[in-house]
């Protein structure tokens, strides 16, 4: 008997397709019905649990759970959480954090899950609010009266130590086990918003929008970075862009903002291992008057100075070996450069080594070079009467400044083009003082100035 290849192949595409469409229909019932269990309310209890003993400091709590059978185009589970909630369980007059993200996804992999991998895919949520305050003490928390001397003595001891050990700096920053935390439990994050704030005394908060962390060799942290803070004579707001590199125990990052028409960056690396270092602090033509104004308004100032038309241009470099990051603060510094310039005239530092604690200058005063200083304009923006009544015109100033200290200067040098008003009985007139030699010594609070050498051209009659 013979068979038609014709109706040989029509019978085989009929049985796949038959077993296509079975294969189908028992996934379809299979996925569903696992669906349905996962997001059953004792499978959301369960994820839930799961989390907090993950994290036995944390009160997690979520609105919602649901579990997505697929990671992208690929077979998975994606954890979604709805509005999730987490306080950090701390005794009272610490400080307390609370965060809050609308939506948090976590895809797993289901290698993953066979092998039993902690690791997560790319972890994705659109904001999340991280607010610091101090938890407060009601009176089951307050502190029980009628204890012994000695008793009360150790509690302050204890609190006391709490206390140093707080302001302290950690020995090291354990690099290399952040960097393998990391890229064993996650492949990537992305927050579109991450906001932190404090509740204190004084408001501030910062904001990264986007935070991204992405994981390879190196692990690489990016984002728009914005400050803000409020002090009582105002605000303070500032954009930066932030980007971190870590591979292994070598940390790198770049910090950088732009202020009008300058700029301002942070950049340097460390290596935990090799116990080195090196950053900068660069400044390139910023408007002191900008500066100057941030400064007045978080306090640092009595009066607030209108320096217009100035520019300050300076890099400082820091770098060396060190046994632990408290010994890092004893590296000494430069200044590469550092210049100030503009309608006031020009001052520029000399190169020269200082160091982050007291003494600050052990290896000589740091001096400083002024050119064409103008007295009068210094003394408009500083809010200083320049008696108009004695001085039509101060001058300007050239020499040289030597800092020994912070309480402590010496300045010699030549005062230029002095316009005097001067007048005897009915006649007024004006005496100019080519130029008078200064010298002065400054030991806070006494300033000793000698003047000498006047040289006096002449004058004109006013009548």
């Amino acid at each position: 008997m013979l068979i038609k290849k014709k109706d040989s192949i029509s019978q085989v595409n009929s049985n796949g397709f038959a077993l296509f469409i079975i294969g189908l229909a028992l996934a379809g019932f299979l996925g569903g019905a696992m669906r349905l269990f996962l997001n059953s309310e004792r499978a959301q209890a369960r994820i839930i649990s799961e989390v907090q003993k993950k994290f036995p400091e944390w009160n997690v709590a979520a609105d919602r759970v649901e579990l997505h059978l697929s990671s992208g185009l690929w077979p998975g589970v994606t954890v979604e959480l709805g509005r999730v909630q987490g306080l950090r369980k701390v005794e009272c007059g610490r400080p307390e954090l609370k965060i809050s993200a609308d939506s948090l996804k976590i895809p797993v992999g289901l290698w993953s899950l066979v092998t039993g991998q902690n690791k997560v895919g790319f972890i994705s949520m659109e904001r999340m609010d991280i607010e610091i305050s101090e938890k407060a003490c009601n009176s089951a928390e307050a502190p029980q009266t009628g204890k012994s001397k000695s008793t009360q003595g150790q509690a302050r001891s204890s609190s006391l130590d709490l206390a140093t050990a707080s302001e302290s700096l950690p020995t090291s920053l354990g690099l290399r086990a952040i960097n393998d935390e990391i890229r064993q439990r996650v492949e990537g994050l992305k927050i579109s918003e991450l906001t932190v704030s404090g509740l204190g005394s004084r408001q501030w908060s910062f904001k990264m929008a986007p935070l991204i962390l992405k994981v390879g060799s190196p692990v690489v942290l990016q984002g728009g970075l914005s400050i803000w803070s409020q002090f009582e004579r105002g605000e303070i707001r500032q954009k930066f862009k932030l980007q971190t590199s870590l591979s292994g125990p070598l940390l790198e990052w770049k910090l950088e903002t732009s202020v009008k028409e300058g700029e301002v960056a942070w950049s340097g690396q460390i290596d935990e291992e090799s116990k080195t270092f090196l950053h900068r602090f660069k400044i390139h033509q910023v408007p002191l008057a900008d500066l100057l104004s941030s400064v007045y308004t978080a306090g640092g100032l009595p009066v607030q100075p209108q320096a217009k038309r100035v520019w300050l241009n300076c890099d400082v470099v820091q770098g060396g070996g060190f046994l632990n990051l408290e010994k890092a603060l004893q590296v000494p510094a430069k200044f590469e450069s550092c210049r100030l310039d503009g309608e006031i005239g020009s001052l520029s530092v000399r190169p020269q080594v200082f160091y982050l604690k007291e003494p600050y200058f052990r290896n000589g005063p740091l001096t400083v070079d002024g050119r064409k200083i103008s007295l009068d304009l210094i003394f408009e923006a500083l809010s200083l009467s320049k008696m108009e009544v004695v001085f039509s015109r101060l001058g300007d100033w050239t020499g040289v400044f030597e800092m020994n200290s912070l309480k402590e200067m010496v300045l010699d040098g030549v005062l230029e083009n002095i316009k005097v008003n001067v007048s005897h009985k009915s006649l007024r007139g004006q005496e100019t003082v080519q130029s008078v030699k200064t010298y002065g010594h400054w030991l806070d609070p006494l300033l000793k100035l000698k003047l000498e050498k006047f040289n006096v051209l002449g004058g004109r009659d006013d009548r």
